[in-house]
C-alpha cells in the first residue's frame, strides 16, 4: 500500500510539473508574440521617422527665417515709438518749464546775505501761497492748519 501511494504521489507531481511546464511555454509564447508585435510597431515608426524629421527641419527653417523678419519689424517699430515718446516727453518738459515753472535769469547783486535770505524767505512764502490754475497764478485763500 505504501508503494502504491508513493506511485500516486509521484504521478500527481508529474502532472503538476507538466502543467507548470505547459503554462510556462504558453506564457513564453505570449511574451514573444507581444515582443514581436512591439518590434513590428517600432519598425513602422522608424520608417515614418525620417518623414517627420524632414517636416521638423522645414518648420524650423520657416520659423527661423520668417520670425527673424517679424522680430526685426517689431524692433524697428519699437524704436520708432521710443523716439516719438522721447520727443513728446521733451516737449512736455519744455511746456512745464515755460508755463508752470518759469525760470528767469537773476543777476546777482551786492546785497548782504541777510537781505538775500529774507528776500528768498518772503519769495518762498509768497510762492507757497500761490497756485497756477488755468494759465494764471492765483493766491490761496484757505487757512493753513
Amino acid at each position: 500500500m505504501l508503494l502504491f501511494t508513493d506511485i500516486l504521489e509521484c504521478s500527481e507531481r508529474i502532472k503538476i510539473l507538466k502543467y507548470l511546464i505547459q503554462e510556462k511555454r504558453d506564457n513564453t509564447k505570449n511574451i514573444s508574440e507581444h515582443i514581436n508585435s512591439l518590434k513590428e510597431k517600432n519598425h513602422t515608426r522608424e520608417l515614418r521617422l525620417p518623414k517627420y524629421r524632414d517636416r521638423v527641419e522645414k518648420l524650423g527653417s520657416y520659423v527661423k527665417n520668417n520670425m527673424k523678419s517679424e522680430i526685426n519689424n517689431r524692433i524697428h517699430e519699437l524704436n520708432r515709438k521710443k523716439d516719438v515718446l522721447k520727443k513728446v516727453v521733451q516737449r512736455n518738459i519744455e511746456l512745464l518749464i515755460r508755463h508752470v515753472f518759469p525760470i528767469d535769469k537773476i543777476n546777482p547783486t551786492s546785497k548782504s546775505s541777510n537781505e538775500c535770505l529774507s528776500e528768498m524767505e518772503s519769495a518762498l512764502a509768497e510762492a507757497s501761497k500761490t497756485s497756477f490754475v488755468r494759465g494764471k497764478h492765483t493766491y490761496n485763500t484757505e487757512k493753513e492748519p
